[in-house]
C-alpha cells in the first residue's frame, strides 16, 4: 500500500488556514512598569504550520502519550510558539476522520478541512475547555467554512 493521499486540493487548505491566521487579534495587550496596559497594533502575524497524516495506532499512541486517553483522536495540535508568529504541527488521523465523516454524512475532503481550521485554531490559541470558550471556537469555525461556502459542521443532520 503507497502513501496516503491528501483529501482536500492543497490551494482550498491553504485559503482555509489564511482565513484562520486572519482571526487573530489585532492588538496586543502589554503591561508597562508603571502596571499601565496599552494596546500596541501588530504589525504581521504568521502561522507555520507542519501537517502530518498518520494511522489510528500512531494517533493512538500519541493521544495516550500526551492527552492521556488511549484511543485515536481526529486532531492533535502540539503548539510550539504563540503569536504574533506561531508554529504547530498538526498531526491529522485519516480513518478516524473517513469514520467520522461517513458517521456524519459528511464528504471527507470537507471534515478534514474542518479538523484543520480546528487544529490550526488551537495553535492560534483558541481552546474549547469551558463552554463559552467551545461556543466561542464553533462559532469562528462555522464563520471561516462559511467563507469556502462549507455549511455548518456542528448542525444536525
Amino acid at each position: 500500500m503507497g502513501p496516503a493521499r491528501w483529501p482536500v486540493h492543497r490551494g482550498r487548505l491553504e485559503r482555509l488556514l489564511q482565513a484562520a491566521l486572519s482571526q487573530a487579534p489585532d492588538s496586543l495587550s502589554l503591561t508597562t512598569s508603571g502596571s499601565e496596559k496599552r494596546q500596541v497594533r501588530a504589525v504581521t502575524h504568521s502561522l507555520e504550520l507542519t501537517l502530518r497524516m498518520v494511522g489510528a495506532e500512531e494517533s493512538r499512541t500519541l493521544n495516550q502519550q500526551f492527552r492521556g486517553k488511549d484511543s485515536p483522536t481526529n486532531v492533535l495540535t502540539f503548539g510550539y510558539e504563540p503569536l504574533p508568529t506561531a508554529s504547530a504541527d498538526l498531526v491529522l488521523c485519516l480513518p478516524v476522520l473517513i469514520e467520522e465523516a461517513q458517521q456524519q454524512g459528511k464528504d471527507v475532503s470537507i471534515h478534514f478541512l474542518h479538523m484543520a481550521l480546528h487544529g490550526a485554531l488551537h495553535a492560534l490559541g483558541h481552546d474549547h475547555q469551558a463552554e463559552a470558550e467551545a461556543l466561542a471556537m464553533e462559532d469562528l469555525e462555522r464563520t471561516l467554512l462559511a467563507r469556502l461556502g462549507i455549511a455548518d459542521p456542528y448542525a444536525a443532520g
